[in-house]
C-alpha cells in the first residue's frame, strides 16, 4: 500500500480548468505522521516533502497535498464533460484513487481550501472574513462531477454570497461566482442573486436536475430569515428564484434533504416538518410539531439530517435533537432506535413536564453537539458522525456506537457548525470533512472503492 500510494502521490496534479493555476509536482518523500498539530496549512510537521502515508490500519496517517495558487475565476458556463462511470476505476484521477486506496480508519488532510480563492477585501468582508463563510453553513455533494460545493456566510459573519467548489479530480478549489455587492438585508440583492446567509443544513442536492437546492437561513447584516428558495446551477454558476406563490414564511434554522424515491425534498425548520415537490415547486406540511404529542419534543434543535436510503429513515440529530422518520410508513419512529454507547442521552431535563416523550439512548456524543456533521456509509451500513472532537459510528444492525481513530486526523478543535460539510462519496467510499477555509480532511471508513 505505501508503495502505491506513494506513486500516486508523485504525480503532478493537473488543474482541469485555468480557474486555479496548476501547482507543482509532490515530492515523494515518505513520513511517519502522528497525532500532532495539523491546524493549518503550513505545519512545520507537515512540510512540504511530505508526499506519502504511512498508512497502517489502526490510523494515525495523514498526507498533506499541494496547495494551488489563488486566481481569479473567469466568467461564463463551463463544460467538464460527463461524470465518469463509477464502476470502472481506471476513469478516476490519480487523486481519485488515492482516495479509494487509503486503508480503514485512515484519515488523510489536504491543506489547501477556498481561501486560497478566496477575496476578502471587499465591503462584502462583514466581521470574519473569508473565515465567516463555514458560520452555521454547510455545504453539500454533487455526484456528477465529484465536486465538494460550499456556501454560506451571513449575518455579521461575512456577506459575500458566492459558491466554491473542491474538485476531487486534482485537490483544487475554484470560486464559482464572484460576490455581490450591497445593501445586503433584501433577498434577492439589487442584481438578483441570492443574499448571503447562515445556511444551516438546508443546503441539498436535487439529483435529477443536478441542482443544488436551498431555502431559508439568516440572511447578512441583519440576521432575518429568508421565505426564498433557490437553485443553483454549478456549470452554468445560474442561480434560479423558484420560490413558489404559496411558499411559507420565512424559514430560518432549516434542515434539508432530497429523497430520490419519492423526488421530494424533507424539511424541518423549527415546529414545522414540511415536504417540497422540486418538480411542481409546492410546498406541503404533513406534520406540525406545534402540539403534543410531537411538541415540545421535536420543536427545537440545530440539527444535521442524514439519510438511512436502505431502511428509508430520516435521521435528525443535533443541538439536544433526536428525531427519527420513515420516509415508507411516514410516521417518527425514535423510540424504536435505542441505542448503546457514543455516551447517554436523555432528554428528560428538557422536558420535565412531558414524561411521556422521554428518551434515553445512546449517541449523546453527536445528539448534544452544536451543528455536527453526519451521513451514511452505505457499504459499512454505518452512521458516520463528526462532532468536532471525535468520530463517532453508529452500526444500525446491532445499534452500537463506536468511536473512529483521530490519530492523523483534525486536532479536536471543538469546531462545530459542520452541518453539510461532512459528506460521504459513494463512489470512492470516503468521507469529506470541510472545517475551515484552510485544509480538507478524508476519512476511509472501510477499505476499496
Amino acid at each position: 500500500m505505501r508503495a502505491s500510494l506513494i506513486g500516486i502521490f508523485a504525480l503532478s496534479i493537473t488543474a482541469c480548468t485555468a480557474h486555479v493555476s496548476d501547482p507543482p509536482p509532490i515530492d515523494a518523500g515518505t513520513a511517519d505522521v502522528g497525532p500532532s498539530d495539523r491546524g493549518v496549512a503550513g505545519d512545520a510537521d507537515v512540510g512540504a516533502d511530505l508526499g506519502a502515508v504511512d498508512a497502517e490500519p489502526d490510523g494515525g496517517a495523514a498526507v498533506d497535498a499541494t496547495q494551488p495558487d489563488a486566481a481569479e475565476p473567469d466568467a461564463g458556463p463551463r463544460d467538464y464533460g460527463p461524470a465518469r462511470d463509477a464502476g470502472d476505476l481506471s476513469q478516476y484521477t490519480a487523486m481519485e484513487r488515492s482516495l479509494i486506496e487509503l486503508p480503514a480508519d485512515t484519515w488523510l488532510r489536504i491543506p489547501t481550501g477556498f481561501r486560497s480563492v478566496c477575496d476578502d477585501n471587499g465591503e462584502w468582508r462583514a466581521v470574519s472574513g473569508c473565515d465567516g463563510i463555514t458560520a452555521f453553513s454547510g455545504g453539500l455533494y454533487d455526484p456528477e462531477h465529484r465536486w465538494m460545493l460550499v456556501f454560506g456566510g451571513g449575518h455579521n459573519d461575512y456577506a459575500g454570497n458566492e459558491v466554491y467548489a473542491f474538485k476531487l479530480g486534482d485537490f483544487t478549489w475554484e470560486r464559482l461566482t464572484t460576490p455581490s455587492l450591497g445593501p445586503y438585508n433584501q433577498d434577492p440583492l439589487n442584481d438578483g442573486q441570492p443574499v448571503s446567509r447562515h445556511t444551516y443544513d438546508g443546503l441539498t442536492w436535487i439529483g435529477d436536475q443536478r441542482l443544488m437546492w436551498t431555502w431559508g437561513g439568516s440572511r447578512a447584516n441583519d440576521g432575518n430569515g429568508t421565505n426564498l428558495v433557490w437553485t443553483f446551477d454549478p456549470i452554468t454558476t445560474v442561480w434560479s428564484n423558484v420560490t413558489p406563490l404559496d411558499v411559507p414564511g420565512s424559514a430560518y434554522e432549516t434542515s434539508a434533504i432530497w429523497d430520490p424515491i419519492t423526488d421530494k425534498v424533507y424539511l424541518k425548520a423549527g415546529e414545522h416538518f414540511r415536504t417540497y415537490d422540486p418538480n411542481t415547486g409546492t410546498f406541503a406540511e404533513p406534520h406540525n410539531f406545534g402540539s403534543p404529542p410531537l411538541w415540545p419534543r421535536y420543536a427545537g434543535g440545530r440539527q444535521r439530517v442524514a439519510l438511512d436510503d436502505l431502511r428509508r429513515i430520516l435521521w435528525f440529530v443535533g443541538g439536544g435533537l433526536y428525531m427519527l422518520y420513515d420516509l415508507d410508513a411516514d410516521t417518527f419512529v425514535t423510540d424504536e432506535w435505542i441505542t448503546t454507547g457514543g455516551g447517554d442521552f436523555s432528554n428528560a431535563t428538557q422536558l420535565p413536564e412531558h414524561p411521556a416523550q422521554h428518551i434515553q439512548t445512546g449517541g449523546a456524543a453527536l445528539i448534544t453537539s452544536a451543528d455536527p456533521g453526519l451521513d451514511y456509509d452505505r457499504r459499512a451500513d454505518q452512521l458516520i458522525g463528526w462532532n468536532g472532537t471525535q468520530l463517532w459510528a453508529l452500526d444500525l444492525s446491532a445499534k452500537v456506537w463506536t468511536s473512529r481513530s483521530v490519530v492523523g486526523g483534525p486536532t479536536g478543535t471543538g469546531t462545530h457548525e459542520v452541518y453539510g460539510r461532512f459528506r460521504y462519496i459513494d463512489a470512492l467510499n470516503v468521507f469529506i470533512l470541510i472545517e475551515s477555509p484552510d485544509e480538507v480532511w478524508f476519512y476511509k471508513n472501510t477499505p476499496g472503492p
